[in-house]
């Protein structure tokens, strides 16, 4: 039995230009297995959107010893599936990067 001890909430944001989640979900399953990183979903507690108008769509649950390959996996697919802006992808890089650096201190 895997015991996932990290979750990530997917929202659907208002973009024409950006996949929803529901439609994309399959494809990240499908890498994420590829790949060999455990996984699972499971709906949001809640469907109210955030301040800034994001919709909760889907939480994906991981091991957190798997944090980085997770992260480069899923922000590829945000960047190549969902069509999300290379600026937004290298900002949140830069948050994982930091992560990794302060965790090998």
């Amino acid at each position: 039995m895997t015991v996932f001890d990290t979750k990530l909430t997917m929202y659907d944001v208002n973009d024409p230009n950006i996949r929803g989640v529901a439609e994309t979900a399959g494809e990240l399953d499908a890498e994420l297995w590829r790949v060999g990183i455990a996984h699972a979903f499971i709906l949001p507690d809640s469907a109210e959107p955030t301040e800034d108008g994001k919709q909760p769509a889907l939480v994906l649950m991981y091991c957190s010893e798997d944090y980085l390959e997770f992260s480069l996996i899923y922000l590829r697919h945000n960047l190549k599936a969902r069509g999300a802006q290379p600026k937004k992808i290298a900002e949140a890089l830069m948050k994982v990067a930091a992560r990794i650096i302060a965790e090998t201190k």
